[in-house]
C-alpha cells in the first residue's frame, strides 16, 4: 500500500510563501495606518511613500498583521514582545 501526502498548497498554487515581516515593513504600515487610517490597506500599498517598502506584501497581510499586533493590546492590555508596530503609543 503507498500512501501519498499532499498539501493543499502545492495542489493549487495559490499564496505567497510566509515572509517575516521585516522592522522597515512594520515602520511603514504604522506610518500608513497613521496617515490613511485603519482598513485603508489598498491606499496604503499604492502610497509611493510606502509601496516600495511594502511590495512583497498584500492588503490581506496588512490588514492580519494588524489585527495580530493590536488584539493582544484589548484582550490582555499588554502588546505581543514580537510586535513592535504597538510600541510608542500605536
Amino acid at each position: 500500500m503507498r500512501i501519498i501526502i499532499i498539501t493543499i498548497s502545492s495542489v493549487d498554487g495559490m499564496g505567497a510563501p510566509k515572509q517575516k515581516w521585516t522592522s522597515e515593513e512594520e515602520a511603514a504600515l504604522k506610518a500608513g495606518v497613521l496617515k490613511h487610517g485603519t482598513g485603508k490597506w489598498r491606499t496604503i500599498l499604492m502610497d509611493p511613500e510606502f509601496s516600495a517598502v511594502l511590495r512583497l506584501r498584500s492588503n490581506v497581510d496588512l490588514k492580519v498583521w494588524m489585527f495580530l499586533c493590536t488584539l493582544p493590546c484589548f484582550l490582555y492590555k499588554n502588546p505581543m514582545p514580537s510586535c513592535s508596530l504597538m510600541m510608542n503609543g500605536f
